[in-house]
């Protein structure tokens, strides 16, 4: 199962939320055949509030877009349920609004925090602009340093064969006067 987040929200806490429905509707269902090779991408919402998603039935992808900057965890925990059951290849008449009874969206909730908050993103090194540059010309530098050797060395094996067939035509020559 991979889960690709592109939000500031957590990975960790995503992951378990959603290893967490799994196994819930896994008890209600049976396994998911899909399992091995399911992937969630986690988009994030600017502008609305609303938690949203979408799968194929049967399929192995499910898409989950989440608000910024918080959202409920027992909200993402019954989006990811009800993208599971499409999943496993419910329709929307097939299911109908059912959704895991709360008493079971909080035990499975449970060690996570009510809410959750995007991170700041990291904030990256400052880039020293010279030292950078410097450090591409020393690369540049050693490149072509190499390419010299490697070209010395090709100039002397070409003058070597050179010299041997120039006197081997000499040799030719004085023989055949």
């Amino acid at each position: 199962m991979k889960v690709r987040n592109t939000t500031h929200y957590p990975t960790a806490a995503l992951r378990t939320i959603i290893c967490r429905a799994h196994a819930n509707l896994r008890r209600h269902q049976g396994k998911l055949r899909t399992w091995d090779r399911a992937e969630f991408r986690v988009l994030r919402r600017l502008r609305r509030t609303h938690t949203s998603g979408h799968a194929y039935l049967g399929g192995s992808n499910a898409v989950l877009t989440l608000p910024c900057p918080r959202v409920e965890t027992r909200k993402v925990y019954r989006l990811v349920w009800h993208e599971m059951q499409h999943l496993y290849g419910y329709e929307h008449r097939q299911m109908g609004s059912y959704y895991p009874p709360d008493d079971e969206t909080a035990c499975a909730c449970d060690g996570l925090p009510e809410v959750l908050e995007e991170q700041a993103p990291k904030a990256k090194p400052p880039v020293d602009r010279q030292a950078r540059e410097l450090a591409r010309i020393e690369a540049g530098i050693q490149r072509w340093t190499t390419k010299a050797k490697r070209a010395e060395t090709a100039l002397k094996k070409l003058r070597k064969r050179r010299a041997y067939y120039a006197r081997t035509l000499a040799q030719r020559d004085t023989a055949a006067a």
